[in-house]
C-alpha cells in the first residue's frame, strides 16, 4: 500500500497538493513515506492521521505550516477541517 502510494507520488508529484498518511502502514512507515516525498516536493502539505501521539513540536520549524497531524478517531468534519487549514495560506502556527 504505502509503497504503492510512493510509486504514484514519484511518478507525477506535481499532482499533488497535499497527502494524508499514517505513521503506521504496511512496507514503508508513514515517517519514512512522508520524507521521501518531501525530498521531492518540498512545499508538499501533509495531514498525519495516527492513532498514537504525535508532536508537530518535533518537526523542523521549517515544516511548521504544512503539516498537520489528526488524532484518530476523528469524524468527517474534523478531517476537512485540517485540510482546509492545510491548504489555505493562513494556517496558524502548529495547527
Amino acid at each position: 500500500m504505502s509503497k504503492d502510494a510512493l510509486n504514484c507520488f514519484e511518478r507525477a508529484p506535481q499532482s499533488y497538493d497535499l497527502v494524508i498518511a499514517d505513521l503506521g502502514m504496511p512496507d514503508i512507515p508513514g515517517d519514512t513515506l512522508l520524507t521521501r516525498m518531501l525530498e521531492i516536493r518540498p512545499e508538499l502539505r501533509i495531514l498525519i492521521c495516527s492513532g498514537s501521539p504525535f508532536f508537530l513540536a518535533s518537526l523542523p520549524k521549517a515544516l511548521e505550516k504544512q503539516v498537520a497531524f489528526l488524532q484518530k478517531p476523528f469524524v468527517p468534519k474534523m478531517l476537512a477541517e485540517a485540510v482546509a487549514r492545510l491548504l489555505s495560506d493562513d494556517k496558524p502556527a502548529g495547527q
